[in-house]
């Protein structure tokens, strides 16, 4: 079974948007949380970055296991996909 993913990000963030880019060009589905209208979701990214509105901040939610990415790399997102099904 494939992990949920969960982009935390903002309409003007080239990073989100490339990653979003990417996840369509692959058909893998996703949650996209804008936290410029979102409070409580800003709220949790500054929790999860030290009091930074980093984005894109990337939740893939395998239950008891959750990998956080801020900001990741291409490789990086490469790797989660893989350990996460995709």
């Amino acid at each position: 079974m494939q992990d949920p993913i969960t982009i935390f990000g903002t309409p003007t963030c080239e990073e989100t948007d490339a990653l979003r880019a990417l996840l369509i060009s692959r058909s893998i589905s996703f949650n996209e949380i804008d936290i410029e209208q979102d409070e409580n979701a800003s709220i949790f990214v500054m929790f999860l970055n030290a009091g930074f509105r980093s984005t894109p901040t990337v939740l893939f939610d395998g239950g008891s296991r959750k990998t956080i990415l801020t900001e990741p790399t291409r490789k990086q997102i490469e790797d989660a996909l893989s350990a996460a099904g995709y």
